[in-house]
C-alpha cells in the first residue's frame, strides 16, 4: 500500500489522515503495532467520496468504531483503517423520535437521552463504545438490545450510496443484526423512545452504572464482557 498515494487521492475529501498510528495508543485493549494510514470522515460526504475512490482504486480497508470489542495484532495494519468517531455523532430529537449520528459515544448519547426525558435505551448508559458499533451488534446490556428501539438505519456502501432499512429489514436478533453480512458501513438510525420523568431515568442510570462498577475494571485496559448471554438458555440454565 502506498500512503503517499493514498494521500493524494484524498485530497480535498472531508477527512483527516494520520501516518504510522499506534494503535496500541488508539485501542481499548491498549495492544497492537502500527496502522500505516487512519483516515477519519469529518462528515457523511467525506465518507461518501472517500469510498467511492477507495472502490474506483481497489482499495481495500478496514472500517472501526471506538475499538471496543476488536484485538489488534502486533504485526500492525497495512491496509487504510477508517474511523468513525465524534466528527459523526449528530443527534436531532423530536419529540420521542431520535436521529442519531452513528460515530456518537454511546454513554454520551444515553446522558443525553435521560436529559431529555427519553426512555427505553437506558441499558447501553455504560457500553464502552460507538453507536455504529452497538446497532452493528445490537448490542446492550440486562438482556436487551438496541434493536427494538430502532425505526430505521442508514447505511452508506463501497459506492458511497445511502442505504435505508426499516427495523424489519434489520434482522435484530440477539448480538447480530444484518449488518454482518453487508458490506456497508453504517452512519445512522432513527430511535423511537418512550417520554419519561428525567428524574426517573437519571436513577434508573445510576443504578445500573453502580452495578457495572463492580463488575467491569474500568481503570484497567478491557473490553466489557465477552461471555455469551443468549436469551434461549435462560429457560435452561437461569
Amino acid at each position: 500500500m502506498d500512503v503517499l498515494n493514498i494521500t493524494e487521492l484524498l485530497k480535498g475529501v472531508d477527512c483527516n489522515i494520520r501516518e504510522n498510528v499506534l494503535l496500541s495508543d488508539i485501542t481499548r485493549w491498549k495492544v497492537g503495532g502500527v496502522a500505516k494510514i487512519l483516515i477519519e470522515p469529518n462528515s457523511v460526504s467525506g465518507l461518501s467520496a472517500l469510498l467511492k475512490i477507495f472502490h474506483a482504486e481497489g482499495i481495500p480497508k478496514l472500517v472501526v468504531g471506538s475499538t471496543s470489542n476488536l484485538l489488534f495484532s502486533n504485526e500492525g495494519l497495512n491496509i487504510p483503517l477508517i474511523q468513525i468517531g465524534g466528527a459523526l455523532s449528530d443527534v436531532k430529537i423530536k419529540g420521542n423520535k431520535v436521529v442519531c449520528e452513528s460515530g456518537i459515544w454511546v454513554p454520551g448519547l444515553a446522558r443525553l437521552l435521560a436529559s431529555n426525558g427519553l426512555s427505553g435505551l437506558e441499558h447501553i448508559c455504560g457500553i464502552p463504545g460507538t453507536l455504529g458499533g452497538l446497532i452493528y451488534m445490537n448490542g446492550g446490556s440486562q438482556r436487551k438490545g438496541i434493536g427494538s428501539h430502532i425505526t430505521s438505519v442508514t447505511t452508506i456502501d463501497d459506492n458511497g450510496e445511502l442505504r435505508v432499512y426499516l427495523n424489519n429489514e434489520c434482522g435484530f436478533a440477539y448480538r447480530a443484526s444484518t449488518f454482518q453480512s453487508k458490506n456497508e458501513i453504517i452512519v445512522s438510525c432513527e430511535l423511537e423512545l418512550t417520554p419519561k420523568d428525567p428524574k426517573e431515568i437519571k436513577r434508573e442510570v445510576l443504578s445500573i452504572l453502580r452495578s457495572r462498577r463492580l463488575k467491569f475494571p474500568n481503570k484497567l485496559p478491557n473490553c466489557g464482557s465477552v461471555f455469551v448471554s443468549d436469551p434461549a438458555m435462560y429457560a435452561d440454565y437461569g
